[in-house]
């Protein structure tokens, strides 16, 4: 297999249309709000980088208390593993003890 360079553009428009047939999916099977269980995999390899799986989870933000809880354990599910690394993204100009992200990760 010949390895082929790819722009961070190129993964950036893989991933808006990925995104964009997911919702259409979602869309077409009534799911209407926006939480989708199924990870969206993007692999990139390269014998120049370590093999890493990056998951990008939803953020803790819902209309309902069922969708909290879906996402949350969604969440749960992909930080339980001792070899998993948890980056909790966090808006800087919002107090850092509301952020849940970080409870779950403290949690595990």
């Amino acid at each position: 297999q010949q390895e082929t360079d790819i722009s961070t553009d190129e993964v950036c428009q893989a991933v808006v249309a990925e995104t964009a047939r997911s919702d259409e999916e979602q869309k077409e099977e009534g799911n209407l709000t926006g939480i989708v269980d199924q990870p969206m995999t993007l692999r990139i390899e390269s014998e120049s980088s370590p093999n890493v799986t990056m998951i990008d989870l939803p953020g803790i933000k819902y209309d309902t208390k069922d969708a909290g809880e879906r996402i949350k354990s969604m969440i749960r599910t992909y930080i339980q593993p001792k070899s998993a690394i948890i980056l909790v993204v966090h808006n800087a100009t919002v107090d850092a003890d509301t952020n849940q992200g970080f409870e779950l990760a403290a949690k595990v």
